[in-house]
């Protein structure tokens, strides 16, 4: 008999594999509700990499698609990494969300996609079928060169307020790993406020996993998003809750309190590898549908000496940049800490590792404990450790 595997790794949880965070859902969603009576507020998401940002967002977009239009988009997918494709996604993704919400007869895709020299052809297309996608020639226009870059802009990033006006849609805009999108520059993010806080109908929710980045964004008197968001963060999710997931998930399983302990100390009750740990325990007891404190942590153990796919995926984004390999591996085997004990094994001086250190906490490995660096991510130091 085949039996389901009943926890969710990697790709973002939803449904009943979905664990706690049902306040915060239920804050953004009463928040969404109250465009309905003019009433708006913009949010900030701020949390480390796999803390379940993407399943609420992903979670909320269910709840509220029927009543209200919802567009997201992950900023980090975006390739070529341009404004110009940045723009063509956010018009793409509010015609495709529009067009299915109001049943439209032809998928605007086939005309956002239209490629230069058959511009006029697919415009005059348009005109004949009469489908309500009349500012999608800014599109066309732009690719015969009409019109230019801020006149583009203006255009895509006014769509969604239009749409939601003419068609008494409200909306909500998700722009997911929203630091990926900064470096477009000062003008482009001033212009997007402004854009944003002239909407009535459009609530704006930005997320990012790399936490001081993110900060700064909404928190800096400097920058353009100073003061707009309401900002919340995640954390571990609540050992109750999480040890009541457990229990029900292992439903039909003998096992002793401190086996569960166990893995909620384990994995500190971090959401992801909660579900990464206890789904390894799951399979590897699934033949005798019991386990024991002991066999939590040779589970534990045994995957934490595997090639895992996601500690390689994190690994991969500096495997690249050697010095900044060296310094987690020199923090992650001799529990050093501070810039002066990490030169010494570099054989270099403190003032050439801060700056290593600094850009380490953009990119959400490390942070900063007074004047000591320590791993965001224990589990992941522990991998390192053991790995390198």
């Amino acid at each position: 008999m085949v039996t389901n595997v009943p926890f969710q790794v990697g790709d973002p949880v939803t449904g009943e594999n979905f664990a706690d965070r049902q306040e915060i859902l239920a804050e953004l969603s009463n928040n969404i509700l109250s465009l309905k009576k003019g009433v708006r507020q913009d949010f900030a998401l701020i949390s480390p990499r796999r803390m379940g940002k993407s399943s609420i967002l992903l979670m909320l977009k269910e709840k509220i698609e029927k009543e209200f239009i919802c567009i997201y988009i992950d900023c980090s997918k975006l390739y070529p990494s341009t404004l110009i494709n940045f723009l063509q996604t956010y018009s793409k993704e509010i015609y495709l969300a529009y067009s299915k919400k109001l049943s439209w007869k032809v998928l605007p895709e086939k005309i956002i996609n239209a490629v230069e020299g058959v511009a006029t052809a697919t415009l005059e297309l348009i005109q004949k079928i009469g489908v309500e996608v009349e500012d999608i020639k800014v599109w066309l226009e732009f690719k015969e060169k009409k019109v230019n870059e801020s006149e583009l802009m203006d255009k895509v990033l006014n769509l969604p307020e239009k749409l939601a006006k003419k068609h008494r849609l409200p909306c909500l805009i998700i722009l997911d790993e929203f630091q990926d999108i900064v470096k477009f520059g000062t003008d482009f993010l001033k212009y997007l406020r402004s854009i944003a806080t002239s909407h009535k109908l459009v609530d704006y929710i930005i997320t990012g996993s790399a936490v001081s980045m993110m900060e700064n964004i909404v928190n800096d008197k400097k920058s353009p998003f100073y003061n707009l968001f309401i900002v919340k963060s995640l954390d571990m999710l609540p050992k109750k809750e999480a040890e009541i997931f457990l229990e029900k998930k292992f439903k039909g399983f003998s096992y002793g309190k401190d086996a569960i302990e166990e893995i909620l100390n384990l994995t500190q009750c971090h959401p992801f590898y909660l579900q990464w740990l206890a789904r390894a325990v799951f399979i590897s007891t699934l033949l005798d549908k019991k386990f024991t404190k002991a066999d939590v942590e040779r589970v534990y153990n045994n995957s934490l000496n595997e090639p895992l796919g996601h500690f390689e995926y994190e690994i991969g984004k500096v495997k690249d940049k050697g010095r900044y390999m060296d310094i987690l591996t020199i923090m992650a085997k001799h529990d050093v800490t501070t810039p002066s004990k990490i030169g010494k094994y570099l054989n270099i001086e403190a003032g050439e590792v801060a700056p290593y250190l600094k850009k380490l906490i953009e990119f959400g490995f490390i942070k900063k404990e007074k004047k000591s660096y320590d791993f965001g991510d224990k589990i992941l130091k522990e991998w390192i450790k053991r790995r390198y």
